[in-house]
């Protein structure tokens, strides 16, 4: 099963936890990737770069469950791995998310989306209930 058909199950109906995870995690790719205006509308002002960071390592913990369960294969898992070490080696995270260090995890990010194959895909708000929430919809 390629990553976009399984994207597009998880959309329909998520059937596991892992897959539920798999989607977040998506999520969390695709916002990184934004221009700083839809980063800040879909995770809030405030410490926005810092939260999209910590939302991306605690997705990271499940790379193997998402292996295991060949959500993805072994050079996307080394894609993403590269991604969480250099955020490790970042000694601050840039608060100015239009400086040259944002530009440039836009980029990485946008190359591991197009290697899993997600780039169609888009995060919304969704405003329609009591609370907002973020959904993964095929663009």
């Amino acid at each position: 099963m390629t990553i976009l058909r399984t994207i597009f199950n998880l959309l329909a109906k998520p059937k596991k936890d892992i897959e539920t995870k798999f989607n977040t995690f998506l999520k969390d790719l695709i916002i990184l990737s934004y221009q700083e205006e839809k980063q800040c509308e879909l995770i809030g002002p405030g410490n926005t770069g810092t939260e999209m960071i910590i939302n991306f390592g605690i997705s990271h913990q499940y790379l193997d469950d998402f292996l295991n369960s060949k959500l993805i294969n072994m050079d996307q898992k080394i894609l993403l791995d590269n991604l969480a070490k250099y955020f490790d080696e970042m000694k601050s995270i840039p608060e100015n998310l239009n400086s040259a260090e944002w530009k440039n995890i836009r980029q990485i990010v946008k190359n591991i989306l197009d290697r899993l194959d997600a780039k169609n895909f888009e995060v919304v708000l969704d405003r329609s209930g009591k609370f907002f929430e973020s959904k993964l919809i095929r663009s």
